[in-house]
C-alpha cells in the first residue's frame, strides 16, 4: 500500500479513466465457471494445477473425474480461475514484481513434508474418556423443561475426573473453539434432533456421538491441551456455569468496526459491487489445492460412511427375520437360536462402533472447510475494507478541503488492514499446518479402520462356523 500523501499527489496526475485501473488492487475474477477452467487460468500461482493435482491427488491419474476447484465464498458461490488484470501480470517477470502486500504470497508448501507431518501429529493422547448413558432431570410444568445429563468420566496420566454435562454445553465447547482457533479442524456437534428425542435409540446414539467427539478433540495436538477442553472435562459441576462465562468473555474474536456514516455507506455499495463484479482480494493458491481436495474426497467418504449404514442396516435386519423364527415342537432347536443371538450381539456392537470410526472421517473433513471459512470470511473483510481505502483516496483527491481528515482515516484503516493481513497470514499457516495433521491421521486411522472392519467380519464368520459345526453334531446325536 502507497503512503497517503503520495498516493493523492499522484492520484490527481493521471487521468480520471485511467485512476481505477492503476489503484484497484490486483482482483482474482471469480465468475469464470469451471467448465472454462484451464490451465493458463493460474499460471501466476507459484505451483501449476498440474503440479499440484499431482501432490495432491496421488491416486487420480487414471481417473476422467476433474476435482472441483470451487472455493466458496460465503453467500455468493465465488469461483478462484484467474487475474483480472492480465496486461500486468505479462509485464512482470514474476508475481513479486507487482507491487502487492505481503499477504499476497505465501511460503511454498510441500503436504508431504515428512518433518511438518510429525512435528504436528505428535504423541498420542494420553486422555480416556467415557460418556454414560444419560439421565433426565425433570423441571418445569409438567416437565416442559426437563433436559438429560450425561456423565462423562476422564483421565488423564491417572487422574480421573468425573462431571456432569448437558449436550448445550458441548455446543459451548465447540463455539469457544471456533472463536479461539480459527483455522484449526473442529468438527461439527452431532445432529440434533426435535421429535423423538427422548427415545432410548436417539439417547444411545447421542451419548456414542458425543463420546466420539471428544476423543476426536482429545487426539488433537492444540486441542487437547486448551484450556476450553480441560474445564469441560474436569471442572467441578457447581462451577462449570461460573468458569464458563469467564473464559467466553476473555476470548477476543476480531471485529472491525467502521469509522463513521459515511464509512457504513461506502461498505453498503461495496457489497453491491462486489455481488456484480465478483472481484476479491487474492487468496493464496495453496488454500485453493486444498480446498479443491476436501470437495473432491468429501462425496466418497460420505457415500461410503452411508454404503456402511445400509449394509450394517442389512445385517440387523438378517439377523432380526432369523430370530423371529419359533420351533414350538423343538424347544431345544429354540435354545440353540438363542445362543446363536447372544454371541451375534457383541458382533453387531462391535460392528456398530467402527461405523463411529467411518463417521469420524466426515466429521473432520467438515472440521477442515469450516477452518477454511474462517479464512474466507476474514478475507471478504478484509477486501472491503482495501476498497473503503480506494474510495477515501478518491474522495480526497476531489475533495481538497477534507483531504486532511481523509488522510487521517486512511492511516487508520491502513492500521486496521495490517493487523487483519497479519490475522489473516497466521491463519493461512494453520490450516496448512491442520491439513498435514490431517491427511497423515486420515491416512493412519482410516487404514486401521479398514483393518478393523474385515477382522471382525473374518471372527464373526470364523465363531459362527464353529458354533453351528458344534450345533451339527449335536442335533446328529438327538
Amino acid at each position: 500500500m502507497l503512503n497517503s500523501k503520495e498516493d493523492i499527489t499522484t492520484y490527481k496526475s493521471i487521468p480520471k479513466r485511467s485512476r481505477t485501473q492503476v489503484f484497484q488492487p490486483i482482483a482474482l475474477d471469480l465468475e469464470i465457471e469451471h467448465s472454462d477452467l484451464s490451465s493458463s487460468d493460474l499460471d501466476s500461482s507459484p505451483t501449476t494445477p498440474d503440479k499440484a493435482q499431482k501432490q495432491l491427488f496421488p491416486t487420480q491419474n487414471n481417473k476422467s473425474h476433474e476435482p472441483n476447484s470451487q472455493l466458496a465464498f460465503p453467500q455468493e458461490s465465488l469461483k478462484v480461475t484467474r487475474w483480472e488484470d492480465v496486461d500486468l501480470i505479462h509485464t512482470a517477470k514474476n508475481t513479486n514484481e507487482i507491487d502487492l502486500p505481503e499477504l499476497y504470497f505465501s511460503r511454498h508448501y510441500d503436504p508431504k513434508n515428512e518433518d511438518t507431518a510429525a512435528s504436528l501429529i505428535g504423541e498420542s493422547s494420553k486422555w480416556v474418556i467415557d460418556v454414560d448413558f444419560p439421565q433426565m432431570i425433570k423441571s418445569g410444568w409438567i416437565g416442559w423443561k426437563s433436559y438429560y445429563l450425561y456423565t462423562i468420566t476422564s483421565q488423564l496420566l491417572g487422574e480421573v475426573f468425573k462431571v456432569k454435562r448437558r449436550f448445550r454445553h458441548l455446543e459451548w465447547l465447540r463455539n469457544i473453539l471456533l472463536k479461539t482457533y480459527p483455522g484449526i479442524n473442529i468438527p461439527p456437534l452431532p445432529e440434533k434432533q426435535v421429535f423423538g428425542n427422548t427415545t432410548s435409540n436417539f439417547l444411545e446414539k447421542r451419548r456414542e456421538n458425543m463420546k466420539k467427539y471428544l476423543i476426536i478433540l482429545a487426539k488433537h495436538p492444540v486441542l487437547m491441551n486448551s484450556e476450553a477442553f480441560k474445564l469441560f472435562l474436569k471442572c467441578k459441576d457447581e462451577n462449570f456455569s461460573s468458569e464458563s462465562q469467564r473464559l467466553e468473555d476473555s476470548s477476543h474474536v476480531y471485529h472491525f468496526d467502521f469509522l463513521n456514516l459515511q464509512d457504513t455507506i461506502d461498505k453498503i455499495k461495496t457489497k453491491f459491487e462486489n455481488l456484480f463484479t465478483s472481484k476479491i482480494t487474492p487468496v493464496s493458491q495453496d488454500l485453493v489445492n486444498i480446498d479443491r481436495e476436501l470437495n473432491y474426497i468429501e462425496p466418497y467418504i460420505k457415500d461410503l460412511d452411508f454404503a456402511f449404514g445400509g449394509w450394517i442396516k442389512a445385517q440387523n435386519d438378517s439377523q432380526k427375520n432369523f430370530e423371529a423364527f419359533n420351533f414350538n415342537e423343538n424347544p431345544r432347536f429354540n435354545q440353540i437360536l438363542e445362543e446363536s443371538h447372544s454371541f451375534q450381539v457383541n458382533f453387531f456392537a462391535k460392528l456398530n462402533n467402527l461405523s463411529l470410526e467411518i463417521k469420524e472421517e466426515q466429521m473432520k473433513i467438515i472440521g477442515m472447510q469450516t477452518a477454511l471459512d474462517s479464512y474466507k470470511s476474514l478475507l471478504k473483510d478484509y477486501s472491503e475494507v482495501e476498497s473503503l481505502i480506494m474510495k477515501k483516496i478518491e474522495r480526497s483527491a476531489t475533495d481538497e478541503d477534507s483531504s486532511g481528515r481523509y488522510i487521517k482515516e486512511i492511516e487508520e484503516l491502513k492500521i486496521q488492514t495490517n493487523e487483519m493481513a497479519e490475522r489473516l497470514g497466521k491463519i493461512e499457516n494453520t490450516i496448512k499446518n491442520e491439513f498435514v495433521w490431517y491427511g497423515k491421521e486420515r491416512e493412519v486411522h482410516f487404514q486401521d479402520s479398514l483393518i478393523g472392519i474385515i477382522e471382525s467380519q473374518r471372527k464373526r464368520y470364523k465363531t459362527e462356523s464353529d458354533f453351528w459345526l458344534e450345533k451339527k453334531h449335536q442335533v446328529l446325536k438327538w
